[in-house]
């Protein structure tokens, strides 16, 4: 079954319209009537107010002084780190500090206008609020709302008529603020920048990092003081002033020493040998000095010379006269005493070499007694030195930070910060959004809509004949004519 859409010609849409057409009209009134008292008497105006922030990231961003590692230099701007700035300005806490400061949870009584048209708006106004605080309060009653003491509602109003844009390519933070009040509005933004310009820097701190860091610093000190004085006693106690060019120089004495020493026993040995080789001598008839060996240069030598010429001499007169039995007798005794002169300066330099041997062997015990006991307290004197050393880094460590602690709370004090407002926010002069004459624009819009869709729908659920061509169509003959339409009268009475 094919369904047939009949033909509908242009003069069949402006009949409809005309034969409608008080009734569209009337729509559109109505539709332009309830939009022009939502406009004027019901909407209320919204005023809007902005300020704008440059955002410098600074010392703020950089981590913290409880962080304990090595500060990273911010390079750069960062668009995560406006968006930070902007969580701060928004967050509920600052808002409620605004609303306790300024008083927005305390109502206002407000002041009722003289004219007779705004004096009319403000009783609808007033009417509308009170209906809305009684659906409130049975929603509430009914368990569909909760209900908000009178700080929420003003925090809850803030919190939806502040918008915080930024924006990627822009370091600018804009506040705006939305409020139906017009008069005051540039404060309450101002109260808001302030307060976030008061608490922003707290936000990057940790509380009392300041005295954290200088009771940290004060024990360090302590700490490194005692290791100190520990350090000195022990260096004082064993005569340390540089342990290893101490230790250094021993060494190189020991190693004299023991050459020394061995030089000195080897002449010690030469020495006791020649005197025991005197001794021998002496003792025979004939004495052989020449079993002595080399004395070298010096009183010795000579002293042998004069010997073995006291003895060529005494061959000689053995081999004279008898007559020289004198010379004989003389000449022994210049032998006895000359050879005991030699063996007496043989056992001098034997003693003193023997003394000079122990001297150096008591030289070189006393030095590894010294190294011994070095080596003794070198850990000890180690371990001392390596206390000073951590405990002066963990003190310098805690100062640097103690130092940037306080710098940083200082800035926070002076409000030294890295936020600059570049437009302070101003009262409004005229009301946000749409304006009204734009709005009954579009009130008249929808009326026409909301008529022609009555229309339509109208004549469709409508099946009277209302033309010719109906009748044709309708009952396939031609209408013979058409009389207008007129009132009803009542027809008089015939006889």
């Amino acid at each position: 079954m094919d369904l047939q859409i009949p033909e509908i010609s242009l003069r069949d849409l402006v009949e409809i319209v005309f034969r409608r057409l008080w009734a569209m009209v009337s729509i559109v009134v109505m539709v332009m009537l309830v939009v022009t008292v939502w406009v004027f008497v019901i909407r209320g105006n919204l005023y809007e107010t902005e300020a704008k922030l440059l955002v410098r990231i600074g010392h703020e961003q950089a981590p913290p002084s409880t962080v304990l590692r090595p500060n990273t230099p911010i390079v750069g701007y960062r668009f995560q780190d406006v968006n930070s700035e902007v969580e701060i300005l928004r967050s509920t806490d600052l808002i409620g500090r605004v609303v306790d400061e300024l008083g927005l949870d305390r109502p206002s009584t407000p002041e009722v206008p003289s004219g007779l048209v705004a004096r009319i708006r403000f009783e609808i106004k007033r009417l509308i609020a009170e209906v809305r605080e009684w659906v409130d309060e049975i929603l509430i009653r009914v368990g569909l709302r909760t209900r908000l003491t009178d700080r929420e509602k003003a925090v809850a109003m803030l919190e939806s008529g502040l918008f915080v844009l930024s924006s990627e390519d822009s370091n600018v933070i804009t506040a705006k603020l939305l409020l139906p009040a017009r008069e005051g509005i540039s404060g309450v933004l101002d109260k808001i920048v302030a307060l976030y310009l008061d608490t922003r820097l707290a936000h990057f701190q940790s509380p009392g990092v300041v005295d954290l860091f200088r009771e940290q610093s004060d024990q360090a000190l302590q700490a490194l003081r005692d290791a100190e004085r520990a350090l000195a006693a022990l260096e004082r106690e064993v005569d340390i002033v540089n342990l290893a060019t101490q230790k250094e120089l021993l060494l190189e004495r020991a190693t004299e020493l023991d050459r020394a020493i061995a030089q000195a026993r080897i002449e010690v040995a030469t020495l006791r040998e020649r005197v025991d080789r005197l001794d021998r001598a002496l003792a025979a008839d004939s004495p052989r000095l020449g079993l002595l060996g080399d004395l070298g240069e010096g009183l010795q030598a000579e002293l042998l010379r004069r010997l073995a010429e006291i003895e060529r001499e005494r061959i000689e007169l053995e081999a004279t006269e008898i007559g020289a039995a004198l010379k004989l007798r003389r000449n022994r005794e210049q032998f006895r005493v000359t050879a005991e002169l030699l063996a007496s300066n043989l056992g001098t330099a034997l003693a003193e070499r023997e003394a000079e041997l122990a001297a150096r062997e008591q030289a070189r015990a006393a030095v590894q007694s010294r190294l011994t006991d070095l080596h003794e307290h070198e850990a000890r004197w180690r371990d001392l030195q390596r206390e000073v050393t951590i405990l002066d880094g963990e003190y310098q460590f805690y100062q640097g930070r103690l130092h940037e602690a306080t710098a940083t709370v200082a800035m926070e004090q002076a409000r030294i910060g890295n936020v600059s407002i570049i437009q302070h926010p101003i009262d409004p002069l005229a009301p946000a959004g749409i304006r009204k004459i734009y709005l009954l624009v579009i009130g008249l819009v929808l009326g026409i809509v909301a008529a022609l869709a009555w229309a339509t729908v109208a004549e469709f659920f409508d099946h009277r004949t209302y033309s010719r061509e109906q009748v044709r169509r309708h009952l396939g003959v031609d209408a013979v004519a058409v009389l207008p339409r007129t009132s009803r009268r009542r027809l008089p009475a015939t006889g």
